[in-house]
């Protein structure tokens, strides 16, 4: 767990990403507030194809408008982590009409969501444009050593605000994928098992 935690992360990259928004598709904004003079970082996920379809680092300033232009654009939830030291920003955010949804971690909980994202990247299960800005974050991202062998990722964390938008939009994506109910029976039956070893070796 003190290696690189996102080692195959090069290999998510995809070329054709559809940056207009789609009717019938479920986006979900993962928005981590800026203050003064910092950066706000903005990241749409296309939650039917698994698929980042927009990032953005916005001037403090702009943000409440960047934010409510993009969930008014994709009509989708922003969802931001519910620390507590950002509340007057996305009141401001929701009396200009945005849905906000606040995400209360713990840290175990926020550890989680990160070794979630580990686990979706190294099996392909998202993907992502070639951002630059977060190809280099998810390649230098790795827990702190503890001596209880317990991985802590809260020092970089503070860091790391492409990240913390990924796993925002992510924590709740299965790695695993799931079995089509064709292939699930209750019966034994010999020629079922045998068509289904020959759907295996195909």
């Amino acid at each position: 767990m003190h290696g690189t935690l996102f080692p195959g992360s090069k290999e998510c990259v995809v070329d054709n990403v559809e940056a207009r928004p789609l009717p019938n598709r479920d986006y979900v904004i993962g928005w981590i507030p800026a203050r003064l003079d910092e950066k706000s970082t903005l990241l749409v996920y296309d939650s039917d194809k698994n698929t980042v379809v927009h990032f953005e680092r916005t001037p403090a300033e702009n943000q409440i408008t960047r934010v409510r232009k993009l969930s008014d654009d994709f009509e989708a939830m922003v969802k931001v982590f519910n620390d507590g030291y950002d509340e007057a920003i996305l009141k401001a955010a929701e009396h200009k009409g945005v849905w906000v949804r606040r995400i209360k971690f713990t840290p175990q909980e926020r550890a989680a969501a990160n070794e979630n994202l580990g686990m979706l990247i190294r099996k392909r299960v998202i993907s992502y444009p070639d951002i630059p800005e977060l190809i280099a974050e998810l390649d230098v991202f790795k827990s702190d050593f503890t001596y209880s062998g317990v991985p802590d990722y809260s020092l970089q964390v503070a860091q790391q605000s492409a990240i913390q938008a990924l796993c925002l939009v992510t924590y709740k994506v299965d790695p695993e994928e799931p079995i089509p109910l064709d292939l699930i029976y209750y019966n034994y039956d010999p020629d079922l098992l045998d068509w289904l070893h020959g759907r295996d070796e195909m």
